[in-house]
């Protein structure tokens, strides 16, 4: 299975959001209340918001392939909706939800199940057992989960349900479970054309897979008969010989996906091996083939490309920005990268000398660093360059080295680690620990071919790189409302490779506790572990092994002004970033990263002790000044801290235009005080982000009717004690 070892790390990252909210197994529904704003802002309106009637008019039952993950995002909000509907004991408006999800996506069993628990309520068994028979027949495959809930106790003792049960736990899992049979499509003429019979939709990890099987060896239209590579400087000299001698792999099996519509495509003339995809139209009708390459898997190692950005709105981005951005999508990427995966794509605007536009740019805006695609300084075009040594490099391993990586998904890691090391900047392994060898964009100028596949083909079975996996054990959370200011999620995402943070909390350190200790040596070789600053001022940054090994680490980054990056003149950025990297005692692995970025709308002012003393929001819609806005949602207000003589929290003063509000230390906006001037009442304030009719989000403080009701234990008691009236 082309997902193998992947899958279950989808499942455990991803789908765990939902395992209380579904108790039933919902392991294709995404938790929409969890989505950042920015998933709601593009996904949802670019994607559901133009299929939301489906469901409310007769749709085709089998829809075509292609139209799959449209559908299966529309049925996902609908599922939601019928929980939050049945969980508000709301049975009709639970069941139109349900027969909605089924009109979109007949195929999947969850509307079924949701039904049944709205027909148990009823009282209709008659009704409930044939919609467990519908979603067994659907694929359904949770029996444990079936017997155990809550909702169908009154269902155990009778036969029918019983055998509803059998039959469920009978059901093998299917790759595709919406389609029956995909078939392997054939490759003609060095092209594989991405078709419908050939293209099945796993609806656990929300992604499309094609598969293709290759000429047999030796026959007319196998590519190893054509020559290996044409051109390409002393590097290409160096892997024909390599061929001709038959200790290199070639490119025979390598897959070549163009993502732009033919708008940049690289040279693959000068690598005949190489097998182009192709979409038939319908394919390209439904959206699937331009832009950020995050819906496909390809049953062949893929390098590929979109030389393309979103250039309109205040949503202007390349498509790794893209990608980093919203929720989800670098878990699709991490899918890629250990699928023998790997896409290239332009910086465009995100990567240029300058601040705020002036000198020409806006400097690094990147949130995060992953080692999952290739990003190239410059825009269309400039990812060719990249496209045309890893093809190299590629064609360059062993035959035995090759399928090794590729079968243990250990190819592209490999092919960073080959890539980054090689690089012009990077002199021995002492800089491959160093920001020379991690920048966020490659600039072409910095690529040494020739020494990218001399080490390609210097690999041995017995000296393959090993693989670093990184996750978070502990880490501090803000307190919205107290020390945060808006409902968003510090958590950009979380993934074995990269783990990315908003400093969204005031507090002058944010502190994590880190391990690597899943990392692996494909031979079982011992590791050592090494955890260094990439970007960041060392001083405001500690690093601690936890234990003898090294293997997990306390890291507490202080907060940071926006820096200038060395070595890069005129680049200025807001993110600190951690290299993670294990050593096998003959290669150091690419790299993990954990990427902390602070708010550019913000100006912290804090004390001698560390406390926020004061923070300005900037109005970005109005001052010449950019911050991201699905990172950072438009405030316009400034606050004032005040503390006791021991230095604690007294609460705030808030200004916006002409008007003054104070807060007390938990959150409460004040309402009425003693003799003394300390609070008696407040309420609770939340803050809502909403979207304007620019697209510019707004976090709005909402001061609600639920009331604090604060007593102190003497006149001198500053802090006292407060209850929340519900």
């Amino acid at each position: 299975m082309i997902v193998a070892g992947c899958a279950e790390y989808f499942r455990q990252t991803r789908i765990k959001e939902n395992v209380d909210r579904y108790p039933l197994g919902f392991a294709s529904v995404v938790n929409f209340r969890s989505l950042s704003l920015s998933c709601v802002l593009v996904t949802l309106a670019a994607v559901i918001g133009s299929h939301d009637t489906w469901g409310q008019d007769a749709v085709d039952a089998s829809p075509s392939v292609f139209e799959l993950p449209t559908r299966h995002l529309a049925y996902q909000k609908l599922l939601v909706q019928s929980e939050n509907a049945i969980r508000a004991g709301d049975l009709k408006g639970c069941e139109g939800f349900c027969e909605r999800a089924i009109a979109t996506l007949p195929q999947d069993p969850m509307a079924y199940i949701q039904l049944a628990r709205v027909n148990v309520r009823r009282g209709d068994s008659s009704n409930a057992i044939e919609n467990l028979r519908s979603a067994g027949d659907a694929g359904y495959r949770e029996a444990a989960l079936l017997i155990s809930h809550q909702d169908f106790a009154t269902l155990k003792p009778m036969p029918e349900f019983q055998s509803v049960v059998r039959k469920i736990a009978s059901n093998q899992p299917k790759q595709f479970p919406y389609q029956d049979d995909v078939k392997d499509g054939v490759v003609e003429d060095g092209i594989a054309t991405v078709s419908k019979e050939n293209t099945g939709y796993v609806s656990s990890i929300q992604t499309l897979i094609a598969k293709f099987a290759l000429p047999e060896e030796g026959r007319e239209n196998d590519p190893s008969r054509t020559a290996v590579v044409r051109g390409q400087g002393k590097a290409g000299e160096l892997v024909r010989q390599w061929f001709l001698e038959g200790t290199a792999s070639g490119n025979r099996g390598d897959f070549y996906d163009n993502h732009d519509h033919d708008h940049s495509n690289m040279d693959y003339a000068s690598f005949p091996q190489l097998t182009r995809i192709e979409y038939v139209d319908e394919a390209k009708d439904a959206g699937l083939t331009n832009g950020l390459q995050t819906q496909w898997l390809f049953a062949r190692r893929t390098i590929g490309n979109s030389s393309t950005a979103l250039t309109g709105g205040p949503f202007w981005r390349s498509q790794p920005r893209a990608a980093y951005t919203q929720a989800g999508l670098a878990t699709r990427l991490y899918l890629q990268y250990v699928n023998n995966h790997l896409y290239f794509y332009p910086e465009h605007r995100d990567h240029d000398p300058g601040l705020n536009g002036v000198g020409g740019g806006y400097g690094d805006l990147y949130p995060a660093n992953t080692p999952y695609l290739i990003t190239s300084q410059g825009s269309s075009g400039s990812d060719r360059p990249f496209m045309h040594a890893i093809a190299l490099t590629l064609a360059a391993l062993r035959p035995d080295v090759k399928d090794e990586l590729t079968r243990k998904h250990a190819l592209m890691p490999t092919i960073q680690m080959l890539f980054r090391s090689c690089s012009q900047r990077v002199a021995d392994e002492n800089d491959y620990l160093t920001a020379k060898a991690h920048p966020s964009v490659f600039d072409s100028k910095n690529l040494n071919v020739e020494r990218m596949v001399r080490r390609a083909h210097a690999l041995t079975i017995e000296t393959l790189p090993p693989l670093v996996r990184v996750r978070v054990l502990h880490e501090d959370e803000p307190v919205v409302g107290v020390n945060q200011f808006d409902s968003l999620s510090e958590k950009l995402f979380d993934t074995p490779c990269s783990i990315a943070r908003v400093a969204r909390s005031l507090e002058y350190q944010r502190r994590m506790i880190l391990s690597a200790e899943g990392s692996e040596d494909l031979n079982g070789h011992e590791l050592t572990w090494h955890w260094v600053v990439l970007r960041g001022d060392a001083e405001k940054i500690q690093i601690t092994p936890l234990g003898e090994s090294g293997s997990k680490v306390e890291l507490i980054v202080a907060h940071h002004e926006p820096f200038a990056i060395p070595g890069s003149p005129g680049m200025v950025t807001n993110r600190v970033e951690i290299g993670v990297f294990v050593h096998n005692g003959n290669h150091y692995s690419a790299p993990a990263f954990v990427s902390t970025y602070f708010p550019t709308s913000e100006s912290r002012l804090y004390d001698e002790h560390k406390k926020i003393q004061s923070v300005r929001y900037r109005d970005y819609r109005k001052e010449k000044h950019y911050a991201d806005p699905l990172i950072e949602p438009v405030k316009d207000w400034q606050d004032l801290f005040r503390y006791d003589d021991e230095q604690r929290l007294l609460g705030w003063t808030r200004l916006r235009n002409e008007e003054r509000e104070s807060f007390c230390a938990n959150g409460g906006l004040i309402t009425e005080r003693d003799d003394f001037g300390r609070p008696t009442i407040a309420k609770v304030v939340n803050y809502v982000v909403r979207n304007e009719k620019s697209g510019y989000p707004v976090v709005v403080p909402v001061a609600t009717d639920k009331k604090m009701r604060y007593t102190y234990a003497s006149d001198s008691d500053r802090i006292g004690t407060h209850v929340v009236e519900q």
